[in-house]
């Protein structure tokens, strides 16, 4: 968080966080604290690979869990996606 302050003191247009699947509740805190920059998630090839691993092994049905990430982030409360 301290970052954050930092970068918005220094007049940040946008926070991104990377990597975004692991840090939901980072970025809904960001967005309590800073509601007005935008926050842009940013989902690295890691977590994707971990998606895909988990659904390889049928712990998880991958297109469920992606078409849900898609929808999942502007609703946690990001300003505009970036993509």
């Amino acid at each position: 968080m301290r970052k954050v302050k930092l970068d918005i003191a220094e007049g940040a247009d946008a926070i991104i966080v990377k990597p975004s699947l692991f840090y939901l509740d980072v970025v809904r805190e960001i967005k309590n604290l800073y509601p007005t920059p935008p926050i842009i998630t940013y989902q690295v090839s890691g977590e994707y690979t971990a998606l895909k691993i988990a659904a390889m092994q049928g712990i998880l049905f991958i297109l469920m869990k992606m078409f849900k990430l898609s929808f999942y982030f502007p609703v946690k409360g990001q300003g505009p996606r970036v993509l």
